[in-house]
């Protein structure tokens, strides 16, 4: 039996699947049939003696549909590639788009969350430097040498990593809000105290670190992604942020609203939510540490009635 993927194009409902799965799995030859309305795709298991590829493609065409095999046999390898530089849910869509768009990629799959993106690929059509240079062609990096760790060293890195975001995003957040407290502060008295000599150069100065300091990160972000001609949340941010702190230097020449404590306050709160995002993940890897720390280390088999001892990791 052979398990084949088919890209379905032309369904419209959930209804259009149930009905395309019902019109393959009542063909002789088709041992199994799913079909998935969201990905759009069918997952088919077949006898390839009994029924040829061509023939199902033309039971999806009579049933309304375009069909097209993700894959063309041979053999396949899977990777699960470690994502750096993703900072929301677009980064991850356009990475998927472009994995799936590479010379050789059957299916690809990115976990904005996870940070990882999982490929299933032809072993003689790509690799995973292939891969990798798709990545960061994309704006992003492939972190190094997990292609050769084992599943509880990968883990083990990835949790160190999470926790050590935790601690950056930390520092970057204080920094913003110390400078954008500040900044709040002294606005408030110049507006219902007394006048501040010199408010407009004092917050200039002060909304420096919270903009271009703290949200360096951000900003490089934002870099990253003009330069593959794509916008994400930071492109966002720092339209917000640095953009209204540069035009308020026009007020040098122009009697024009200075739009300074709007800057720092908005990198503040963002960076507030990257830090909360970190921690969330961290508190995860916390868990996922001590699950390895239980983790057995070997397994007991029987074998023609004799029980053994081996280590997990031969199972």
């Amino acid at each position: 039996m052979d398990k084949r993927t088919v890209q379905i194009e032309g369904m419209h409902c959930t209804s259009c699947a149930r009905r395309l799965e019902k019109s393959l799995q009542d063909r002789e030859g088709i041992a199994g049939a799913a079909v998935n309305f969201a990905a759009g795709k069918a997952y088919i298991t077949f006898n390839p003696e009994a029924l040829a590829e061509k023939e199902i493609l033309r039971i999806i065409a009579d049933a309304g549909f375009e069909g097209k095999f993700n894959d063309g046999g041979g053999e396949t390898a899977e990777e699960v590639l470690e994502i750096e530089g993703m900072n929301c849910a677009s980064c991850a869509r356009r990475l998927e788009e472009a994995l799936q768009a590479a010379p050789g990629v059957k299916e690809a799959a990115v976990n904005f969350a996870a940070g990882k993106a999982f490929v299933r690929f032809a072993a003689g059509e790509t690799d995973h430097s292939a891969l990798a240079e798709v990545v960061e062609k994309t704006g992003y990096r492939v972190v190094p040498g997990q292609k050769e760790k084992d599943r509880s060293e990968t883990t083990a890195a990835t949790v160190d990593r999470d926790e050590t975001a935790v601690s950056i995003a930390a520092r970057r957040m204080w920094l913003a809000v110390f400078f954008a407290g500040l900044i709040m502060i002294l606005m408030m008295i110049n507006m219902f105290l007394v006048p501040v000599p010199g408010y407009f150069t004092i917050s200039l100065v002060l909304a420096f670190p919270a903009v271009f300091i703290a949200g360096w990160e951000t900003h490089r972000g934002t870099l990253r992604s003009l330069k593959h001609f794509s916008a994400n949340m930071d492109t966002l941010v720092t339209l917000g942020s640095a953009l209204p702190y540069l035009l308020s230097f026009l007020r040098l020449w122009f009697p024009l609203t200075t739009f300074v404590e709007m800057a720092a306050g908005i990198m503040a709160l963002h960076l507030v939510g990257r830090f909360l995002e970190s921690r969330a993940r961290g508190r995860a890897s916390q868990a996922i540490k001590k699950l390895l720390a239980m983790e057995a280390k070997t397994a007991r088999i029987i074998e023609d009635g004799v029980e053994r001892e081996i280590p997990a990791d031969e199972l």
